[in-house]
């Protein structure tokens, strides 16, 4: 799991995952959350009830998952990544 390899030096991270995946299960997307706080990393997580694996890349994922594109670049721009 990724969470294992979380240190104070991971970079900031965004993350959007859909519950109704089916590929990677919601849980692992919960505990690297938990790790990167534990770390004391910057990190906006949104989970999303309805979106599948890859959140509509590349169909559409629904409402409101099919937003996460724009949430990224939000977040991106906060971040001064662009």
């Amino acid at each position: 799991s990724p969470a294992h390899n979380v240190t104070a030096a991971t970079p900031p991270c965004f993350m959007a995952h859909a519950e109704d995946d089916t590929t990677v299960s919601v849980e692992n997307t919960v505990e690297m959350r938990a790790a990167l706080k534990a770390a004391g990393v910057k990190v906006e997580t949104h989970l999303f009830t309805a979106g599948g694996h890859g959140l509509g890349l590349p169909g559409p994922a629904g409402e409101p998952a099919r937003h996460w594109k724009e949430m990224f670049v939000a977040w991106a721009q906060a971040q001064g990544l662009g």
